[in-house]
């Protein structure tokens, strides 16, 4: 179990786009990585609201991360149904 402040392990996973994105990749930058449990919750959306608005307050940003036990296909279907009702 990694406690604060220890060096997370080398990891991969597919992002939205099917591209593999690797933890390496951001060594040097402020990565957030959050999880969540469902898709399309008030949560997650203003989890990822509120990070996105720190943006400024960390240098070498990069973009927020979310990680989610679903497969890509149905976060993205969930996301497509959520938004195309709005």
């Amino acid at each position: 179990m990694l406690k604060a402040g220890d060096r997370a392990p080398d990891f991969s996973n597919p992002d939205a786009d099917m591209n593999i994105v690797e933890l390496s990749q951001f060594r040097g930058k402020t990565l957030v990585l959050y999880f969540y449990v469902r898709d399309d919750t008030p949560g997650c959306t203003t989890e990822a609201i509120e990070f996105s608005e720190l943006e400024d307050a960390f240098p070498n940003w990069v973009p927020p991360y979310s990680v989610f036990r679903a497969t890509i296909a149905s976060s993205m279907a969930s996301f497509a149904t959520s938004t195309a009702s709005a």
